[in-house]
C-alpha cells in the first residue's frame, strides 16, 4: 500500500508496506520515492517531531544518518535561546549575516528536505540569502535555525574565546544579551 505525504517538506509517495525497524526497534525505515523520481527512505522516530530523508541505499545506513543528524541537533538545541535572539537581531536589523547553500548542507537537515523547502519558496536555484531573510522564514519553518547557526558558526570560525565581559567562552560567537 502507498499513500501520498508531504512530511518535512518533501513531496514523495512512501511504501507503507515495505518498512524496515531499526536495531532498537523504535526507529522506522520507510521506502519513499519523491516526485523527482528519487529513492529515499523516510526515517522516523516516534518521539521526535521531524523525521529524516535518507538518499542512503541500505535502510540501516538511513538510520544511522537520522540518528547522527538528530544527535546533531540536540547539540544545537543547547544554544537555541542565543539562535532565537540572533534572529531577532536579524529581523530587526540589530546584526547582519549572510546566509549560504553550504550553510544549509552543512547543518543536522536532510539534503533532500533542504531542497525541497527551497523549491516551495521558489528559491531553488538561489546560493545565498540574507540573514533577515532566514531569520523571517524561521518565523515559519523554525528549523531554519539550524542554518542560522552554521552561518554564523561559518561567519564567526575564531569566536570561541573568552570575552571580557563575562569571562568564559560563548557558543559559536553568537551576539550576548545584555
Amino acid at each position: 500500500m502507498t499513500s501520498n505525504t508531504t512530511p518535512n517538506w518533501v513531496l514523495m509517495w512512501l511504501d507503507t508496506g515495505h518498512i524496515v525497524r531499526g536495531d532498537c526497534g523504535k526507529i522506522t525505515a520507510t521506502r519513499g520515492i519523491d516526485l523527482d523520481g528519487q529513492f529515499v527512505w523516510f526515517v522516523r522516530h516516534p518521539e521526535k517531531r521531524h523525521g529524516y530523508h535518507s538518499q542512503e541505499d541500505d535502510p540501516f545506513r538511513a538510520i544511522k544518518q537520522a540518528e547522527a543528524a538528530w544527535a546533531a541537533r540536540r547539540a544545537v538545541r543547547k544554544n537555541w535561546p542565543e539562535v532565537k535572539a540572533l534572529a531577532q537581531d536579524l529581523i530587526w536589523g540589530r546584526a547582519r549575516l549572510d546566509v549560504r547553500i553550504e550553510d544549509a548542507y552543512a547543518s543536522p537537515l536532510c539534503a533532500l528536505g533542504i531542497k525541497w523547502f527551497l523549491r516551495h519558496l521558489g528559491l531553488g536555484g538561489s546560493q545565498r540569502v540574507s540573514g533577515r531573510l532566514a531569520a523571517l522564514l524561521m518565523q515559519f519553518e523554525p528549523q531554519l535555525g539550524f542554518v542560522i547557526y552554521e552561518a554564523q558558526a561559518r561567519t564567526n570560525a575564531h569566536a570561541l574565546r573568552p570575552t571580557k565581559a563575562r569571562g568564559k567562552a560563548l557558543p559559536l560567537g553568537l551576539p550576548q544579551r545584555s
